[in-house]
This record gives C-alpha cells, structure tokens and sequence, in this order.
C-alpha cells in the first residue's frame, strides 16, 4: 500500500516480488519504519481509504481486505498522538 495502488488479492510470494522492485535488498526481518516508509504512509493511508470505498461499493464484507477495514483510522490516530 505504500507504493501502489493494489486492489486484487495477491499471493505472499507476489507481494515479496513487487516489494523488491521498491525495496532491492528486501528482507521480512527489516526494519522499514521510519525509513523508507515513513514519507510513504500518508499515501498507504488513502489507498487504504480508497480499498475501504470500494469494498463498500461492491457490497463486499467489510473484513474482505483487513487493511482497509479500520487500519487507516488507527494509524491516523497513532500518527495524531504522537504529534502531540
């Protein structure tokens, strides 16, 4: 989410593979907060949003995709504290 918009669903093994088109040297024990997705999390955000719209358009449960469904909000909130 935070360097496409991604509406399908897509197998681990797909998601590692696009993954390392952004992040070459990609490893699942990293550490990718604050650097690099940091600047990219407004943006994961509203893609979040915008998956959350559509699986409401499509009268879809709202747990379809389990990012979209409250993860926004919470990471909004999270970001809002912190700030503070």
């Amino acid at each position: 989410m935070h360097f496409q918009d991604h509406f399908a669903q897509i197998t681990r093994d797909r998601l590692v593979n696009l993954l390392e088109k952004h992040i070459p040297d990609y490893d699942k024990s990293m550490c990718l907060y604050p650097k690099p997705l940091k600047s990219l999390t407004e943006q994961a955000i509203q893609r979040a949003e915008k998956i959350a719209k559509q699986i409401e358009r499509n009268e879809l449960s709202e747990h379809s995709n389990p990012y979209s469904s409250g993860l926004p909000k919470l990471i909004s909130s999270l970001l809002s504290l912190k700030n503070n």
